[in-house]
């Protein structure tokens, strides 16, 4: 729901296009770090 707000959003303004273009990328990247740093850590402290 989020993401499609964003779009939503994000097509009325070319500005507010960039942004969110930008945290797209940034995101994107974050994700895929996550998922080395974070989930081992989650897991860990869930034993």
């Amino acid at each position: 729901l989020a993401d499609d707000t964003l779009e939503e959003e994000a097509a009325k303004d070319a500005m507010t296009r960039k942004v969110h273009d930008g945290f797209k990328k940034f995101k994107a990247v974050y994700n895929a770090w996550d998922k080395v740093s974070e989930d081992p850590y989650q897991r860990y402290i869930a034993l």
